[in-house]
């Protein structure tokens, strides 16, 4: 039996760097995420709502995926 994995379409527009460090949550090594656009600035560990993005990053060190959601800014509508 083969197994198929779905994947979620991924964005391909990337904006700017954030001026915030994150550290990945495997081995503690900093790096600065790339926002997905500029309304949603505002990075968190875990989905907050349906609208939040979800970015990944690979780290340079272990290899290991870290996962980013970004939502807009409060006030900001």
């Amino acid at each position: 039996m083969t197994k198929f994995r779905l994947r979620k379409p991924s964005r391909y527009i990337m904006s700017s760097n954030t001026n915030r460090s994150f550290s990945c949550v495997y081995c503690g090594v900093e790096y600065n995420p790339l926002k997905p656009d500029n309304i949603h600035t505002k990075a968190n560990k875990y989905k907050i709502t349906r609208n939040d993005i979800e970015t990944t990053h690979k780290c340079n060190e272990c290899g290991k995926v870290t996962k980013l959601y970004w939502s807009e800014q409060e006030g900001s509508n």
